[in-house]
């Protein structure tokens, strides 16, 4: 996706963020209960098998935001899916660094995939290096954070960004 097609906010869009962005300003670290809440919303849009198991802590946590689990069953079989995400809460017009990625990328096992999840973009750099790697991982954009939280508050009836954040 190229980038100024992640940057094409409609007026809705632009203002959910910039309201993202000011809520979590002083407490950058509880953005991670957004960004698992969003994985969680995207996973289980299509699957309905996923949840979130834990928010890592703010320092020190090697790269690694937040785990989940994808649950794949049918009779005896069962597997587990790990996934780690990373949460970037960055200006909307922003990249998320190659850094950040490989941070992601290196802490993944076999089997498992990871979930980067930003306020801002990926750049075509980024996003060429996670294709031509064929890395497992799943980009969330700022974009795709705000049409779930619209989604979201729209079913549930809320009426504010704000009020949307403290409830999760």
């Amino acid at each position: 996706l190229k980038e100024i097609d992640q940057k094409d906010y409609t007026k809705k869009q632009k203002k959910i963020l910039d309201d993202v962005k000011k809520y979590y300003e002083n407490k950058s670290n509880d953005f991670e209960y957004l960004a698992a809440f969003i994985t969680e919303k995207i996973i289980t849009d299509e699957w309905n098998n996923y949840r979130t198991g834990w928010i890592c802590k703010g320092v020190g946590d090697g790269g690694i935001d937040f785990v989940g689990k994808i649950k794949i069953s049918k009779g005896l079989s069962l597997v587990d899916i790990v996934v780690l995400g990373q949460a970037k809460c960055i200006k909307p017009e922003t990249s998320v660094s190659g850094k950040d990625i490989s941070r992601t990328v290196a802490r993944l096992k076999r089997g498992w995939i990871g979930s980067v999840v930003t306020t801002g973009i990926f750049s075509k750099k980024v996003q060429e290096e996670i294709y031509n790697d064929k890395y497992p991982l799943m980009l969330i954009n700022g974009k795709l954070i705000a049409d779930t939280i619209l989604k979201f508050m729209h079913e549930n009836k809320i009426k504010t960004v704000k009020l949307f954040l403290r409830k999760i």
